[in-house]
């Protein structure tokens, strides 16, 4: 992808173009981050835009299977920078603004939206998402529902992580997250 989101296959052996898609942006009156890194799932890229934009689009010939607009009436910081987060047929994904989404990963509906504030990693264990909270705090919500379960204390001075990683059935180490087993 480039900098103003232009998607672009190319050969892995030869380089070659293979398909191009242009990213027709409906420009925010403010961006920090630009669009999310791309994600392959079964053949399915999807990637987050700085409009708030979420698309799903076909691997195999860059054509359009949905997108789905999540700025929800805002115009300033509606990134979605983060890379998006794929398991059992559904979708997590966080705009800079501050809410996180579930949607349906067939057809992009939203099938919950959690005001959360700036997210920058995510998680999933027992039912649960782990979501790193750009506040430096760790959130646990439901998966079902997206209600919050608990929220960490963070320490003074932390920095928040980037990147949670899951290992084990419930150990997330990511900056100064680690939580060792699921409460």
């Amino acid at each position: 992808v480039t900098l103003d989101g232009t998607l672009i296959a190319v050969d892995a052996l030869n380089g070659n173009e293979i398909w191009v898609v242009p990213y027709k942006s409906r420009e925010s009156e403010m961006s920090l981050y630009g669009h999310s890194p791309p994600l392959l799932v079964d053949g399915i890229i999807y990637i987050g835009y700085s409009d708030g934009e979420l698309a799903a689009i076909r691997s195999s010939d860059g054509g359009s299977l949905w997108s789905r607009n999540l700025a929800a009436g805002k115009t300033k910081f509606v990134d979605i920078n983060m890379q998006v987060l794929v398991a059992s047929d559904a979708i997590y994904v966080a705009t800079f603004a501050g809410d996180l989404y579930k949607l349906n990963q067939k057809d992009g509906s939203i099938i919950w939206q959690v005001p959360i504030g700036s997210a920058v990693g995510f998680a999933l264990s027992e039912g649960r998402l782990f979501v790193s909270g750009s506040d430096a705090a760790v959130y646990a919500l439901d998966i079902a529902d997206g209600q919050t379960l608990w929220i960490s204390d963070p320490k003074r001075g932390s920095v928040p992580s980037r990147r949670l990683r899951r290992a084990g059935s419930c150990r997330l180490h990511g900056g100064i997250h680690h939580l060792s087993r699921c409460p």
